[in-house]
């Protein structure tokens, strides 16, 4: 394994990364694949690295202001082996080759102590202001992290800063069995120990081999353990730098989704503490392992934090804001659970699909490319207004309100995401450019008692609304087509949305006229029907209009159909919803039948 070591002048800032057999990264200060921000001699982009797995080749980019330096010579390009390095501004660049790999190999220690967190509070720092400054720098240098492994990097670091006594340092991770906190973890079955990243504090191209035994161990008590090794010839040397003691703590991280990740460090005595006994060397490093404790402690909140988002992220694909906000007070299980709430459903169905359908046979991914476009349009306002995206009919969407929890505003928010998703897509139908042109689309509303949660069967389940409000959702989109309309709700939501707008007390920019009773074909009885239409001028029907058309309905319903029709012809043409009005009413000569009830029966689905 191949690694590049940068080592600042000074010794404060410091990183070893792979390199990956045949790929390119590029090197510099800032906006680069490998950065080093300590050092200001280092351009932006300063130089082109490429590992073919023997050789590496530097590059220096047209943009560096200084030179690289190799075997003292200022160069443009230069080919580097293991073991050799090259200099830009005040960081050496070293290019080590070494092995890295858990083992069972190591002899017993000759001291295995247990290091309680009880224990470690009474330990007292010696240079607490020192070990401190350095640990409230680490939220300083992980704010632009973008990946666990550059997050490792700056974490170790931290640890060489802290741990004068330090030679390597690792972040391990152990998966599968070994993972668990079994009383029974064994090292040699069912356990995968993985080095994440490590360092050593100074450059060699020694191996690099962890105890697996030690790091099992800690993981099994769920607390740092530190291996004393007391020396000799025929023995094998942790840290291969000294033959006489050597020892390795490890402290485990809080858990971290499904493996174990532990921190381990290990080191060398200096000649002088040889004849330390195994009891004194413990005692030597206590300081070290609370301060290891106390970085471990924050690597593990902030790969927690990590965690959670890259989480949520990913199942930001799946779930609105409002479940993946529920989900963090609450388990996935209790909040799935289906229950009986109130609720506000919209239904969203695209007009124009079964004949697009038929004509465009040939080219079905550009079919669903509109497809898609239509039910992005549908789903991006709907979880903008803090609603659920419920489920997917082909080329329509069901979204709802008022789960996982109550929302007093549930029918406003379900008003205002249907009249952003027609205003939207009328403006993609109108551009002849734009792949939805043509397209049109329907949309009905109702509220009502409904089951919400994770509904389905043993094997296939989805998080929906299921009950006679969402067939009700479904019936008044499919009206839209008969009353010339684009978006209906019930009188229930209507009244409901009345009484949010009464507390609220807030302006709305949509209006709600009502349409009559309706009794659509395969029902028995008649529903209520409303419309909700944006502000002038976005609809061509004024304040005045909607009162004309007001009073021409209700001439109608009292069967009073002369003045119904003068007073219908009183409002614009645009206006299709009082076409079915005026056509009942020519149709029949303007006389109401015998038999009038009010009702609007439509004779097709």
């Amino acid at each position: 394994m191949a690694d590049l070591v940068a080592q600042a002048e000074d010794g404060r800032g410091r990183w070893r990364r792979p390199l990956q057999r045949g790929t390119s990264v590029l090197l510099g200060r800032q906006q680069c694949q490998w950065s080093v921000p300590w050092d200001s001699q280092i351009s932006r982009r300063h130089a082109e690295l490429h590992w073919n797995g023997d050789i590496l080749r530097v590059t220096r980019l047209p943009s560096a202001r200084n030179a690289i330096f190799y075997k003292g010579q200022a160069v443009e390009d230069c080919e580097l082996t293991a073991g050799q390095h090259f200099v830009i501004g005040r960081t050496t660049f070293t290019l080590t080759v070494s092995q890295v790999d858990a083992t069972l190999q190591l002899p017993d220690p000759t001291r295995e102590q247990l290091f309680s967190r009880q224990k470690l509070a009474e330990v007292r720092f010696r240079d607490a202001e020192r070990r401190l400054a350095i640990v409230t720098e680490l939220p300083a240098m992980i704010q632009d992290v973008a990946t666990d492994q550059e997050l490792f990097i700056r974490v170790l670091n931290v640890v060489f800063g802290g741990i004068s006594q330090a030679a390597s340092a690792a972040v391990v991770a152990v998966v599968g069995g070994g993972a668990s906190r079994s009383s029974t973890i064994n090292a040699d079955r069912g356990s995968d120990v993985r080095v994440l990243h490590w360092d050593r504090r100074l450059n060699q191209d020694a191996n690099f081999q962890p105890s697996q035994r030690l790091i099992m161990s800690a993981v099994q008590k769920q607390q740092t353990v530190l291996h004393v090794w007391e020396g000799g010839g025929n023995q094998i040397a942790l840290t291969q730098m000294d033959q006489a003691h050597d020892w390795a703590f490890v402290t485990p991280l809080p858990p971290v989704g499904n493996q174990t990740l532990v921190l381990y460090v290990s080191g060398a005595l200096q000649s002088q503490h040889h004849s330390d006994s195994p009891d004194t060397v413990a005692s030597s490093l206590q300081e070290d392992i609370k301060y290891a404790e106390l970085v471990a402690n924050i690597l593990g909140s902030l790969l927690s934090l990590r965690h959670l988002q890259h989480r949520q992220a990913s199942l930001r694909s799946f779930f609105s804001p409002v479940v993946l906000d529920a989900l963090q007070d609450t388990t996935p299980e209790e909040l799935f659970r289906p229950r009986e709430c109130e609720v506000s459903i919209l239904f969203c169905d695209l007009r124009g699909f079964s004949a697009a359908s038929q004509r465009m046979a040939h080219d079905l991914m550009q079919l669903l490319q509109r497809v898609s476009e239509a039910l992005g349009v549908t789903t991006s306002h709907i979880m903008r207004q803090r609603g659920v995206v419920g489920d997917f009919h082909g080329d329509a969407t069901m979204g709802f309100w008022g789960w996982p929890l109550p929302q007093a505003d549930r029918v406003r928010r379900a008003c205002q995401a249907a009249i952003d998703i027609h205003r939207e897509f009328r403006e993609m139908s109108a551009d002849p450019e734009n792949p939805l042109h043509g397209f049109q689309l329907g949309l009905g509303i109702a509220s009502g008692t409904a089951v919400a949660g994770q509904i389905g069967t043993q094997d296939q389940v989805k998080v929906t609304a299921f009950g006679p409000v969402v067939n009700l959702a479904a019936r008044l989109e499919t009206m839209n087509r008969q009353l010339g309309t684009s978006i209906l709700m019930e009188q229930e939501t209507a009244t409901a949305l009345q009484r949010e707008l009464e507390i609220d007390h807030q302006p709305v920019p949509f209006r709600i006229r009502g349409l009559g009773k309706v009794l659509p074909a395969g029902l028995l009885q008649p529903i209520e029907v409303c419309e909700v239409l944006p502000e002038f001028p976005t609809s061509p029907l004024t304040d005045d209009d909607l009162r004309v058309f007001a009073a021409g309905l209700a001439h109608f319903q009292s069967g009073q159909w002369e003045l119904a029709y003068d007073q219908l012809h009183r409002v614009p043409a645009a206006d299709r919803a009082k076409d079915l009005l005026t056509m009942m009413i020519t149709q029949h000569n303007r006389q109401a039948p015998y038999n009038w009830d009010g009702i609007i029966r439509l004779q097709q689905k």
